[in-house]
């Protein structure tokens, strides 16, 4: 299944772990550097996008 986590914050990073381990397509996107730059020590590159998850274009 593929997944967009809108946010990347405690429950957003979370649930991408959880969801990656059990082998579905994620992608987390967020604006905010400090959490970009945990994100990064957590996750993929591939997995993780700076923008607005409430931008329709980036979307």
């Amino acid at each position: 299944m593929f997944v967009l986590i809108v946010g990347g914050g405690k429950v957003g990073s979370h649930l991408a772990r959880l969801l990656l381990e059990e082998g579905h397509e994620v992608r987390v996107i967020d604006s905010r550097e400090d959490v970009l730059l945990k994100l990064h020590r957590e996750l993929p590159a591939e997995v993780i996008h700076n923008g607005d998850g409430t931008d329709p274009v980036r979307l």
